[in-house]
């Protein structure tokens, strides 16, 4: 076996040397503001909207107990097709391209129909097809959220006070349906 040589610990340079911390200190000073800063603009990315207690309520209660289903069909190709399923009795609503456009207005009339015969009910199932651009989503979804000035009033009954409420709201809970495909 060979003998190995002893390794020498000992500092061998100037004795007086120091460790200049000052950039770690500047990266830091500048560093930890921007993080903090970040932080806080991550948090303020949820956008809540206030719905009514009356509509919370009714919203609980259809979870609950649902006695309609509502679900809104959307292509570039054939234009929208509203289906409702009340208790097994289906009624389905087809609205056209109008010069070979999506037709918002007339989406619009018809969700007011429905709402008008449905008041209690504030979820909708949505099932846009992939043909559809994200602008041209958020506009049906613009649509069927809340009345617009012009559409008739809107009433349900507050719980607690049994009294006739006026409601903005058509269908606030949008639920997407159909976002599992097979493929």
């Amino acid at each position: 076996m060979k003998k190995r040589r002893p390794i020498d610990l000992t500092l061998s340079g100037d004795p007086s040397f120091e460790l200049d911390l000052a950039p770690m200190l500047a990266l830091m000073v500048n560093l930890i503001p921007m993080l903090l800063i970040t932080t806080v603009f991550v948090r303020n990315m949820i956008i809540e909207t206030p719905i009514p207690t009356v509509v919370q309520e009714a919203i609980k209660k259809d979870q609950q107990d649902p006695k309609v289903s509502i679900t809104l069909k959307a292509s570039r190709l054939n234009g929208f097709e509203i289906d409702i399923d009340q208790s097994g009795a289906h009624q389905k609503m087809s609205i056209g391209l109008s010069q070979n456009q999506l037709n918002y207005e007339e989406l619009h009339r018809h969700v007011v129909k429905v709402k008008q015969q449905f008041p209690d009910t504030f979820s909708l199932q949505f099932e846009p097809e992939s043909d559809l651009s994200y602008k041209e989503i958020v506009q049906i979804l613009d649509e069927v959220r809340s009345r617009k000035m012009g559409d008739p009033k809107l009433f349900i009954v507050d719980q607690t006070t049994n009294q006739n409420v006026e409601v903005d709201l058509l269908f606030p809970k949008v639920e997407f349906s159909n976002i599992f495909e097979e493929g």
